[in-house]
């Protein structure tokens, strides 16, 4: 199954751990953003200093969430740049299978139902069954 990881920027080292580990158990990540070695992410300040950049950044995300059966969001750390927040509502509203792992940081991340689990090894859990 072809999945994308949505997770805070901080988190790129370990998102590529569990790409490793979801790899040895089937799972394709789409997710190229995890594989950069941009340390500043895409914070406001980047935006607004490079637009085009900004705009490539976002138009690769969306196409790995669209080469995507599920979408896999990380809120345990939280998203410094609101990110992932976009990639919920934006895999949400094209019918993806949207999967949280972690706390729920607002109202909406409650319509994914039983798809919610408190660790990886909870989810990894599920993936196997």
């Amino acid at each position: 199954m072809k999945v994308y990881f949505a997770a805070s920027w901080a988190l790129r080292e370990k998102m590529r751990e569990y790409r490793a580990e979801l790899a040895s158990m089937g799972g394709d990540v789409t997710s190229r953003w995890i594989d950069s070695e941009d340390v500043t992410g895409m914070k406001h300040e980047d935006v607004v200093a490079d637009p085009q950049r900004a705009i490539a950044g976002a138009t690769l995300d969306l196409s790995d969430i669209d080469a995507a059966e599920m979408v896999v969001i990380f809120t345990e750390v939280p998203s410094t740049t609101g990110g992932l927040h976009f990639e919920f509502g934006y895999a949400w509203g094209n019918d993806k299978m949207v999967v949280v792992i972690g706390p729920q940081p607002n109202v909406f991340f409650s319509l994914v139902g039983n798809a919610h689990f408190p660790d990886w090894d909870t989810f990894v859990a599920w993936w196997v069954r």
